[in-house]
């Protein structure tokens, strides 16, 4: 940790101590109201409670080992949690991905149930902006039954929103404003474990949604508002779990570099629907000569109602691609 946080940032000066303390005294089913701004170096709730209010802010920027990284907020083991009207600040306003920091996450969910978050805004961290997953390897069940309602990133040093192990949960009104990685990335890291039954809405990235995970049920992205690339690949495309957008729009790139080949991919047995969606590019001064779309080893896309401005794409013998 910096030896002097409030010298870096003189804003952060007449903030309150740490609250983890008074936070975890807070008996289940217990109320913490929140008021001003508060310095902490990670809070941790593991039994039910909610937090109403307060500006949390996180001033580690350095990792001197020892697990000295901390989220702002982690969630884990426990169910009926409510964040709500509360901000979480972390130390990263530059910006970028910093390796050693990127557990310095906004709010980590872990193995639970019931959860609620209400309007809560992250910025300036070092790691994503939410991680939803298990507490492996104590606890190897998903976080199920979360619901997201009014949620914003703001300048994440990874990605915007990691779902590594969430079922049967919603989100509504979530905003990615700013992040350096995806704004939207299924990805666990362990084979067989991935998400499921997730309804996503109301909701609008400036970075991409890819899904790389082994998909333990349909996803759903119902009036997105999305930018970028759509990436469905690996085992996330074996699963062969439909991923639908119902409305809404997509920015794509006029051009791809790299390893994205296109807009939007399905790589694999995967299933990408896009109903009524709008497929225009990101304003650029120059024509677009990217592909809307790339779908190869026996995947599947389909566009219903969903203009696509061109140039459009290609598939493989054995990848299909419905218009109507």
């Amino acid at each position: 940790m910096s030896t002097s946080p409030t010298s870096a940032n003189p804003s952060l000066a007449n903030c309150k101590p740490d609250p983890a303390a008074a936070i975890a005294a807070v008996p289940p089913g217990g109320v913490f109201d929140g008021s001003g701004c508060y310095l902490t170096t990670g809070i941790t709730i593991s039994q039910p409670i909610t937090i109403n209010g307060g500006v949390y802010n996180d001033p580690v920027n350095t990792n001197t080992g020892d697990e000295t990284v901390h989220p702002i907020i982690r969630i884990k083991d426990t169910s009926q949690v409510t964040i709500e009207n509360a901000s979480l600040v972390g130390a990263n306003p530059g910006g970028g991905f910093h390796r050693q920091m990127v557990r310095q996450a906004g709010l980590d969910i872990l193995s639970s149930s019931g959860v609620s978050i209400v309007n809560v805004a992250v910025s300036d961290t070092f790691g994503d902006g939410m991680t939803v997953f298990t507490n492996y390897p104590v606890d190897k069940n998903p976080t199920s039954n979360l619901t997201v309602s009014g949620f914003s990133v703001t300048n994440a040093g990874r990605q915007g929103i990691t779902m590594a192990t969430v079922t049967d949960s919603v989100f509504n009104n979530v905003a990615i404003n700013s992040a350096t990685g995806d704004g939207w990335d299924f990805e666990s890291d362990a084979p067989g474990i991935g998400s499921g039954n997730v309804t996503i809405s109301n909701s609008r990235s400036v970075k991409g949604v890819r899904l790389i995970e082994a998909l333990q049920g349909p996803i759903s992205f119902d009036n997105y508002q999305g930018q970028r690339h759509v990436s469905l690949l690996q085992e996330a495309a074996a699963s062969g779990r439909p991923v639908t957008f119902n409305g809404g729009s997509l920015l794509l790139p006029n051009r791809n570099h790299g390893a994205s080949l296109a807009g939007i991919t399905v790589r694999g047995p995967g299933h990408l629907v896009l109903n009524s969606v709008d497929v225009g590019r990101l304003p650029a001064s120059w024509a677009p000569t990217g592909l809307a779309w790339s779908v190869t080893g026996g995947g599947s896309l389909t566009l219903f109602r969903s203009l696509v401005a061109p140039p459009l794409g290609t598939s493989d013998q054995g990848s299909t691609v419905t218009t109507s």
